[in-house]
């Protein structure tokens, strides 16, 4: 969005879209959307598999990393580009001296904020109207509240677009804008596509209803392109979360932390830390000493080391333990997950609070 611009080419230059007709078909014909179905079936059902399959009790700490992930790519899309660890510290509201860098990361914390406040918003919508819910993502109202949500929180120098105007949080556009030679539809247009848009899901109204001057064969190809990598990025995920691939990976990510970190982790950890990913329960620190099979003294240092790297989490001092997902560790536990920050030191390290650890020579 705030690489958008008004126009300066000749208008015969580009094509100017002020009527829904334009985009049609919305939807494919019945008998193109018949394997469709199917596919979309396909991924319904692994999504279902994924939910009740797999261990939730890393949800909430890999829904946070997964938020900055998501920030991430958006912003690099957009030409917006941050490291990993340029996002971290703005979490932390640690912004850069470099102006613009600094304006680059108040957006992708305006991504992950937003991104938070809606997957509230779905949830307590999920709650009180059921999967009906969802429809409400496609309503200009949800549309204008993402955009509220997104660019309110920023100064207003963040707003500013390229010909020196400035965006309006929270409102449609009352002007065309263009980037390269693609030009938006007419902006005193929008009420109509949007009401075409929200009914794209409607039955058909006769046999001739849904076409258009766009390309169906296109369009099929494009849904096809889509439900087959939502399909793999579910089959990828069941794969990160499955309970016993993970024990493995914790296994890998203690014998590190033995081996280079020597942080005071040990091995004995791994039977509590898998139990902690595999359910949604908290352990009391007497029931994780017991599942280590350590002494107490060994024990408590061996809970104090895995505090100081991020292994466990806890409310209090001498509060219950929850497994934690520390960006040092996302090589081990969710390996290609995010490439970019799995090479990016900061991120893993000295970016997030953690100390740089180094190998130790034996001896």
């Amino acid at each position: 969005m705030l690489a958008s611009r008004i126009s300066q080419m000749k208008a015969q230059d580009i094509q100017q879209d002020d009527a829904p007709h334009q985009f049609e078909p919305l939807l494919p014909s019945d008998a193109a959307m018949a394997p469709l179905l199917d596919r979309a079936s396909d991924l319904a059902r692994a999504s279902h598999a994924l939910a009740v399959g797999t261990a939730t009790g890393a949800q909430p700490a890999l829904r946070r990393l997964l938020r900055s992930m998501n920030a991430y790519d958006t912003n690099r899309l957009e030409g917006e580009h941050t490291r990993p660890s340029d996002i971290e510290l703005a979490l932390q509201q640690d912004f850069s001296t470099n102006a613009d860098l600094a304006r680059r990361q108040r957006l992708a914390v305006a991504h992950i904020h937003t991104e938070e406040a809606c997957e509230a918003a779905l949830a307590r919508r999920l709650a009180a109207d059921g999967e009906t819910a969802a429809r409400w993502l496609y309503s200009p109202d949800a549309l204008t509240w993402l955009h509220q949500a997104l660019f309110s929180a920023l100064p207003a120098a963040d707003l500013l677009l390229a010909d020196g105007s400035a965006m309006v949080p929270g409102q449609f556009r009352q002007r065309g804008v263009a980037v390269g030679r693609d030009e938006a539809p007419t902006w005193a247009s929008l009420p109509l596509f949007l009401a075409r848009w929200q009914a794209a899901d409607e039955h058909r109204r006769g046999s001739l209803d849904g076409r258009g001057n766009l390309t169906q064969a296109g369009l099929v190809d494009w849904i096809g392109y889509t439900l087959d990598i939502c399909i793999d990025q579910v089959a990828f995920m069941a794969r990160l979360l499955d309970v016993q691939g993970m024990r493995g990976r914790i296994h890998a990510a203690l014998a590190h932390e033995v081996a280079v970190a020597r942080s005071g982790v040990r091995l004995e950890a791994l039977n509590a830390l898998h139990y902690l990913f595999a359910t949604q329960a908290e352990l009391g620190r007497a029931d994780f000493k017991t599942m280590t099979g350590l002494g107490e003294r060994v024990a408590t240092a061996t809970i104090s080391a895995l505090l100081a790297r991020g292994c466990v989490t806890t409310d209090s001092p001498y509060g219950a333990l929850r497994f934690g997902v520390p960006r040092h560790a996302l090589r081990f536990y969710f390996p290609a997950l995010w490439p970019e920050a799995e090479q990016d030191e900061g991120f893993l390290s000295v970016a997030v609070g953690l100390p740089v650890v180094k190998a130790r020579r034996p001896g």
